[in-house]
């Protein structure tokens, strides 16, 4: 049975566009239209809407849209198992990663292991953070992904690291030099912390300290932290992880107190992941434990 119907049709869910579809599955947006028409007809369903902003999905179309998915994932697996029982190291490993593991690990920890098995291929899916993460792995999206322990949902996870949160500052501030930032000019100092459903872990460090910064700036995404940070607009908490290669003149101190945590791959069970998603765990693990 051919499944490149349904995988036409997810493909312009995701992006919303039939061409944008279409540049990504190498075809044209005539044949990304008429094969969703063809799967409509065949339905005898509305699967959806079309305007001049792109498509979206009917009622019936998001009723159907898991069964979908399903079966492109069983097809995607057994034709992985097929490879695995020739032999071949071959497959697409799916991977979600919040952002300091995408930028400082994978670079390095995927030419490696390319160099290796050439024959996989990977699809890097950007995680908002770690119950995301743990959502997308338990529901097939993602074959594996790096995470924040502890996890909520029952993945099966595999500590890799234990990172360390450190006080950040710009690099000419008076205290640049402190083995340990004071927790009283911590408190003193405008703050710049993430936006709001990304900060749980700064949030909870600052009540262990028992501070309320008197300032605060919130902002979206890491790199803008510490280019604030850079400029001398506050200082912030980060893992130190996210300070390695900083392009960025900073200064690190260790906070008043022993805050980490740890890192961990997960899978939605260790048994039954593919012969390329289990090599490519093995390869990160050994890498981790000889470069970090």
């Amino acid at each position: 049975m051919s499944i490149t119907k349904y995988e036409v049709f997810l493909k312009s869910v995701e992006l919303g566009s039939f061409t944008r579809a279409g540049e990504e599955l190498n075809i044209t947006q005539s044949g990304v239209s008429h094969t969703v028409a063809a799967l409509e007809k065949e339905l005898g369903l509305h699967l959806l809407i079309r305007s001049k902003g792109g498509v979206t999905l009917t009622a019936d179309g998001a009723a159907l849209l898991p069964h979908m998915q399903a079966l492109c994932e069983e097809e995607r697996k057994l034709q992985e198992k097929a490879q695995e029982l020739r032999g071949l190291d071959t497959g697409t490993v799916r991977i979600a990663s919040f952002t300091s593991v995408a930028v400082k690990w994978l670079p390095q920890i995927l030419t490696g292991f390319r160099s290796l098995h050439p024959g996989v291929e990977f699809r890097l899916l950007t995680s908002h953070d770690d119950r995301q993460t743990e959502r997308m792995v338990m529901n097939g999206e993602a074959d594996c992904g790096f995470l924040c322990l502890p996890a909520e949902l029952d993945v099966d996870c595999e500590m890799l690291h234990r990172d360390r949160w450190k006080a950040v500052l710009p690099a000419g501030h008076p205290l640049a030099g402190r083995k340990v930032f004071p927790t009283e000019a911590l408190a003193r100092e405008t703050f710049i912390r993430p936006e709001e459903g990304s900060d749980f872990e700064v949030a909870g460090i600052l009540e262990r300290l028992g501070i309320r910064p008197a300032e605060v700036y919130t902002v979206q995404g890491d790199e803008t932290i510490l280019a604030m940070v850079s400029a001398g607009l506050g200082v912030a908490v980060m893992p130190e992880l996210m300070l390695e290669n900083c392009a960025y003149p900073l200064a690190a101190c260790s906070l008043e107190g022993n805050f980490t945590r740890e890192i961990a791959v997960c899978v939605k069970d260790r048994e039954a992941v593919s012969r390329s998603t289990r090599l490519f765990i093995e390869f990160t693990k050994a890498w981790v434990e000889q470069n970090v």
